[in-house]
């Protein structure tokens, strides 16, 4: 999981990422992006079963898309490091950054910090 999510971690601080359902514009190095001031990380809001498959331990929609929650309980962490909730969901935080693990931003909650921009 680190590995893959330092593909967006290289101008330090929160993940900048944005929301929506459709296909992302591109993948790179196995993530997901949105054109948006040079690419920002394509994830999806998603209930219960609608994971569609995993990638490195990481869950995407069939559409493509990370499969995450936001602002919710860390149940338990995957390889890597991977916060994750209750039903698989990667689990991100709109807190600020409390610490890094291997480049990996977090909150003190044991989210991946991430800053959500809004769809254009």
């Amino acid at each position: 999981m680190s590995q893959l999510l330092q593909v967006a971690t290289r101008g330090g601080g929160s993940i900048v990422a944005i929301g929506g359902a459709d296909p992302p514009s591109f993948v790179d190095q196995g993530i997901p992006f949105d054109i948006l001031e040079g690419g920002v990380i394509a994830m999806s809001t998603v209930l219960a079963g609608v994971i569609s498959h995993h990638h490195q331990g990481l869950p995407f929609t069939a559409e493509g898309r990370l499969a995450v929650t936001n602002d919710k309980p860390v149940d338990y962490y995957g390889s890597g490091a991977a916060p994750f909730d209750s039903i698989g969901l990667l689990a991100l935080g709109s807190g600020p950054v409390d610490h890094y693990s291997a480049g990996i931003p977090y909150t003190v909650d044991g989210q991946i910090a991430v800053i959500a921009v809004p769809p254009p």
